[in-house]
């Protein structure tokens, strides 16, 4: 399962969830295992993941870790300089990334 980043991945996984029963069950009964054989790309040894069910009606809102502050790299900041695109933001447990978005 290939994704440009944790959200479209993460909807990628729920989408089939809801297509798949066998799935949706490996899902919550082992999220570890089950994101780790469908994920695209490396996780954490130490990730910790978890599946909750959503029940109709509630609304669950996950409030992830605040990014650290790191300095920008050569390219980000040549990017940042140019004044064109902008900066999309992925954040995975204790790390985050910033990834240029250009535009035209």
């Amino acid at each position: 399962m290939e994704a440009r980043s944790r959200h479209e991945f993460e909807e990628k996984l729920v989408t089939r969830a809801w297509q798949d029963a066998d799935f949706r069950q490996r899902l919550v009964s082992d999220p570890s295992g089950t994101v780790r054989s469908e994920v695209g790309f490396g996780l954490p040894a130490d990730a910790d993941i978890r599946v909750i069910e959503e029940p109709e009606g509630s609304m669950i809102l996950v409030l992830p870790a605040a990014p650290r502050a790191r300095e920008l790299s050569e390219r980000e900041l040549d990017a940042a300089a140019g004044g064109s695109g902008g900066w999309f933001h992925t954040a995975w447990g204790d790390t985050c990334s910033l990834v240029p978005i250009y535009c035209c």
